[in-house]
């Protein structure tokens, strides 16, 4: 029987480094390194996405960033002073690893270990290498040590094995960062953005929506604090979007609850998300700047980098006026007063209020897909732009029910028909993302005096124009895939009367 080539072993906490050193003394000259102390610093987004997927993204002494997966080193890169995105790292796997598992977050510390690692090798009475190895300890006391066999030692690498076991040590997997970070308690929290509610099919819809409306509030509230710091542009973006859902929910869903308390909540809502809209404009235009600056000629450059300019500081005032309202005691009130009404007692003795919240909620995503269906099979090349906006409205509406009630229905069925909804609101996204940049370009070239600016602004909205014919054709196309029999045929089997049943 072949031995493996490598162990690893955990000592027991009464075991100290003399009774280490003694036990494998018996076994040759025994050679330890200088020990090295580093703490190793543990990088992930604000929603510990990293963490989530069962990775560590660890940040070394030397400022190099390292992948890790299953206790293994996938990745490693270089990371000049000060990189917070992946787009100030060099080209490299990791970077492009980054790119798909944090989108447009930063980075930032979100726990640490303090590890002390010495070497060690063994040598024979001929002075020959027969073994290496490494000892851990991470904190004070917890010291786990990995022994390599060399070729032609299979011995000795035994006999080293064998001797760590009379220590007491346990026989462990490979030094696993993840392990023990959560060994100390000092794991990344993971924040899901879209939901489960713990909510059940057969309940009463009115508790249930309350629930939902509640955590989603929250949820807006754990960017806030990001959002005054300026951290990144996600704070501003994930905050507008959790009260949008929740602005829909209790749209969508306003038959299940007293009739005053969707008017309250929207008004306060709306007042809460007002001042971000103007923020999260500039911060959209900001983020793409690179993009639209290859769209113009060189001769357009000056003029552009004026009106990137001046957009910067337009944000650095939307920011000071988002910060003064997140910080007011008006706003504090508006966020104490919404709670109270969305945590008040049920209501509603009557109607969809008390039907199960699965059967409401399959009617009216049935519902708002059959309007979207019916809109969409009668687009045609001379339909106005602003249908083509309505229905992507109804697509956003339809999206956030499926989200919303996600846990009530089979997974496989629900994310194919999620996926044919995707590609629609992708393509319908960019055809409303080009009209808006347009209508935002648009009031800056108003009030341009600089007609290096100018040129360049109306030079930008010529091109994002033609993208826009291009991206009709495409919207008109996905329309008619979306309404096409089979998929209908999906909804209603899922959320039609048959359907209703979820899970």
């Amino acid at each position: 029987m072949s031995l493996p080539r490598a162990a690893h072993f955990r000592l027991p906490e009464d075991c100290h480094q003399n009774d280490l050193q003694s036990a494998l003394a018996t076994a040759g000259q025994l050679e330890w390194a200088r020990a090295r102390k580093d703490t190793t610093e543990v990088l992930d987004n604000f929603p510990a996405d990293i963490w989530a997927s069962g990775a560590v993204l660890c940040r070394k002494p030397d400022g190099s960033l390292q992948w890790w997966q299953e206790a293994r080193l996938v990745m490693s890169s270089r990371a000049p002073a000060g990189s917070r995105f992946w787009w100030d790292l060099p080209a490299s796997a990791l970077r492009d690893q980054l790119a798909a598992s944090i989108g447009l977050w930063s980075l930032m510390p979100v726990a640490s270990l303090s590890i002390t690692r010495k070497a060690l090798t063994l040598r024979n009475a001929d002075a020959k290498i027969v073994v290496r190895g490494e000892a851990c300890t991470v904190g004070v006391a917890d010291t786990h040590v990995s022994v390599q066999a060399l070729r032609g030692y299979d011995a000795e690498f035994e006999q080293v094995c064998q001797l760590l076991r009379d220590l007491g040590a346990a026989a462990v997997e490979p030094f696993d960062l993840r392990q023990q970070l959560a060994a100390a308690g000092n794991t990344p929290q993971v924040l899901v953005l879209k939901g489960p509610y713990g909510i059940e099919a057969g309940e009463a819809a009115e508790p249930a929506v309350r629930r939902m409306a509640l955590s989603m509030f929250r949820l807006a509230r754990r960017f806030e604090a990001g959002v005054l710091d300026d951290t990144d542009t996600e704070f501003v973006h994930q905050y507008r979007v959790s009260l949008r859902k929740l602005r829909s929910l209790l749209s969508l869903m306003k038959s299940t609850l007293p009739a005053d308390l969707p008017l309250q909540a929207k008004s306060e809502l709306a007042r809460m998300a007002g001042a971000m809209g103007t923020l999260r404009d500039l911060d959209v235009f900001l983020l793409d700047q690179q993009r639209y600056r290859q769209m113009l000629p060189q001769a357009f450059h000056p003029g552009f980098d004026h009106l990137i300019t001046q957009i910067s500081k337009d944000r650095q005032r939307a920011l000071s006026t988002t910060r003064r309202q997140l910080r007011s005691p008006s706003y504090a009130k508006r966020c104490a007063h919404l709670v109270q009404l969305l945590e008040s007692a049920p209501q509603r003795q009557e109607g969809a209020a008390v039907k199960p919240v699965g059967r409401v909620a399959s009617a009216r995503i049935l519902k708002r897909y059959t309007r979207i269906r019916t809109a969409s099979l009668q687009v045609h090349a001379e339909t106005p732009d602003e249908h083509i906006h309505q229905i992507r409205i109804e697509c956003k509406k339809l999206r956030y029910m499926l989200e919303f009630f996600a846990e009530l229905y089979p997974k496989s069925r629900l994310k194919s028909l999620s996926r044919s909804l995707k590609r629609l609101q992708d393509v319908l996204g960019r055809f409303n993302d080009v009209s808006v940049q347009q209508g935002f370009l648009a009031r800056y070239a108003e009030r341009s005096n600089d007609p290096q600016q100018s040129a360049a602004i109306h030079g930008l909205i010529a091109v994002l124009h033609q993208d826009q014919l291009q991206l009709r054709d495409q919207a008109e196309r996905e329309l008619q895939q979306f309404a096409q029999d089979d998929i209908a045929a999906n909804f209603s089997t899922m959320f039609g009367r048959n359907g209703a049943t979820t899970k």
